[in-house]
């Protein structure tokens, strides 16, 4: 499940989620856009909180299999 879907699904906004993980709103923002892969320990922290439902594999496709914007 993408992190998107987590949010909405559970009626919790970016800002939520950051104070929940002890981050800011601006770092899940760049998740749920696709603009950064969590680190290792974040990820465990994502991974934790949704119970798995967000995995590092819901991430990986987005990130890596971009395109080059030029």
């Amino acid at each position: 499940m993408k992190l998107k879907e987590y949010l909405i699904k559970n009626n919790l906004t970016e800002l939520n989620f950051a104070e929940i993980l002890g981050c800011k709103q601006p770092t899940i923002s760049r998740y749920v856009n696709d603009k950064r892969f969590p680190k290792q320990t974040m990820m465990k922290k994502i991974e934790d909180q949704t119970e798995g439902l967000v995995t590092y594999r819901d991430f990986i496709g987005a990130v890596y299999g971009k395109k080059s914007e030029n």
